[in-house]
């Protein structure tokens, strides 16, 4: 007579679920007509989807099975095993290999065959579908809760405070209310920028007065932007508004309700503040060749063009406390290329070649040793973790089924597909090749070529193959930094 182990589970947040003792009844009608001797009984409330340290009774069972306690594990359907189908699949393969087999009472399929066995994953991939499926379920209708203008979580923006209402079915909720100490702050906000003021300088002023963002911090033409362009300053709850990396991404399945929470600002005036408050998306005309390599010497912030013939702080333009800094385009583009003119690609000698081909040469030897013991290092690295992965399969296998290795595993998998990504880009980069005099009095003329053309795109190609960074500092010194390699 077989020897099984019952098994039974409702997630503690469906209350409508078969309950704990009709899946037992369930199961033990099914092992006495099959003949199958139920040895111990399992229960719990627990989520499907938890992991094995919180079922605590789940693990017990499997560690018993795998020890060979049981011939079977049954259940009333399988998704009381699991939902997560990863998991799921490697559990029970776990305890096939143990010849332990797990079966459904009610869905009638037969695991000891290799056509039950794909029937028990269909079944599987079946309870992960609808596990997604529900999460669609529910996602539906917090947007349906957003609609009754009821708050969903999280800091309530500045300007707003959180009430606790009930709704019509008796239920606390949660809406905003206007903050009347924060309110001003945002009426003071879309007046200033309104009069024509930048973002900058608007965060200027707040940080004048003292006035904190809603996370404590400073305000900056960023935080500005963020309160201008928030149709919830109109009275318009909003929800599946933009991503985290980019709140203003444009989504289909953004829901905008008008009226459903108090305004600060009406809805006309914050239309006319946001006709203007996006940056303009005209392109300049200007073509700044330092772009990406001119950074600002009291800050270390990058440097940009302002689209009137200036290099300034990025920094200090977004409104932060640092000095200002900035150059005329003309100035700075000239200086550079006349230093690449007269100390990059001054007059050389076939002797200056020479050197400069030995010099490279030595170096190259010295990258590549260096590469070449980078990837014997990640190489042995690769087998230690392989051999720690078959350590800890081999304790699965014999029963050891503790959440902590399982994260190991994970985290040593994590590691080994860094490492090989990593040697794959070292190797496909390849080693250097040596060079001689001809290649290198052949690139420099090439480079001189390009110094000379009225081209600005071949001047921006030229700046940066030979210059690796440009500092400009508050009283208009300028300091260069070129690249270690210019040929």
């Amino acid at each position: 007579m077989k020897r099984a182990a019952a098994y039974a589970r409702v997630s503690s947040d469906h209350q409508s679920e078969t309950s704990i003792e009709t899946q037992l009844k369930t199961i033990r009608e099914f092992c006495k007509s099959h003949n199958i001797a139920v040895i111990d009984e399992y229960f719990e409330k627990q989520s499907g989807a938890d992991s094995l340290n919180e079922r605590k009774e789940f693990t017990k069972m499997i560690e018993k099975a795998l020890n060979g306690a049981y011939d079977l594990v049954v259940v009333d359907k399988f998704d009381r095993f699991f939902r997560n189908d990863v998991e799921d699949r490697i559990v029970t393969r776990r305890l096939e290999e143990k010849g332990v087999l797990v079966l459904s009472a009610t869905e009638g399929v037969d695991v000891s065959s290799p056509t039950g066995r794909l029937m028990r994953w269909i079944i599987s991939d079946i309870n992960s579908f609808y596990r997604d499926n529900l999460r669609s379920e529910i996602q539906r209708k917090v947007i349906a809760v957003a609609k009754k203008g009821y708050w969903l979580g999280g800091k309530p923006p500045l300007g707003y405070k959180l009430k606790e209402v009930v709704d019509s079915e008796g239920r606390h909720r949660k809406k905003l209310a206007l903050d009347e100490n924060e309110a001003p702050i945002i009426r003071f906000i879309f007046e200033q920028f309104n009069s024509g003021m930048s973002y900058r300088k608007v965060a200027q002023a707040l940080n004048e007065k003292g006035v904190k963002t809603r996370r404590g911090k400073e305000f900056n033409a960023n935080s500005v932007y963020e309160i201008i362009c928030n149709p919830r300053y109109f009275g318009a709850n909003v929800y599946n508004r933009g991503k985290k990396s980019s709140p203003h991404f444009h989504r289909e399945d953004t829901v905008i309700v008008e009226n459903a929470i108090p305004a600060i600002v009406s809805k006309s005036e914050w239309e006319k503040v946001n006709a203007r408050h996006r940056p303009s998306q005209r392109k300049s005309k200007e073509h700044y060749l330092l772009r990406g390599i001119i950074k600002c010497g009291d800050c270390g912030g990058p440097m940009v063009g302002d689209g009137s013939g200036k290099y300034i702080c990025q920094n200090w333009r977004a409104g932060k406390k640092v000095k200002y800094v900035g150059i005329a385009k003309r100035k700075v583009e000239n200086f550079v290329l006349e230093y690449i003119r007269h100390e990059v690609l001054k007059d050389l000698t076939d002797k200056d070649f020479d050197e400069m081909a030995r010099e490279i040469n030595e170096r190259t030897a010295f990258e590549d040793a260096a590469k070449q013991k980078k990837i014997d290092e990640m190489t042995l690295r690769k087998k230690e973790i392989e051999s720690e992965m078959s350590n800890i399969v081999e304790a699965i296998a014999k029963g050891v089924l503790i959440e902590k290795m399982r994260a190991r595993a994970e985290q040593l998998e994590k590691e080994e597909k860094e490492i090989e990504l990593k040697i794959n880009e070292l190797k496909n980069v390849g080693f250097h090749e040596f060079t001689n005099t001809d290649i290198l009095r052949k690139r420099w003329q090439h480079l001189k070529e390009m110094l000379v053309s009225d081209d600005d795109d071949l001047h921006e190609k030229l700046v940066k193959s030979v210059i690796s960074e440009v500092k400009i500092y508050p009283k208009g010194f300028i300091k260069i930094k070129e690249k270690e390699s210019t040929f």
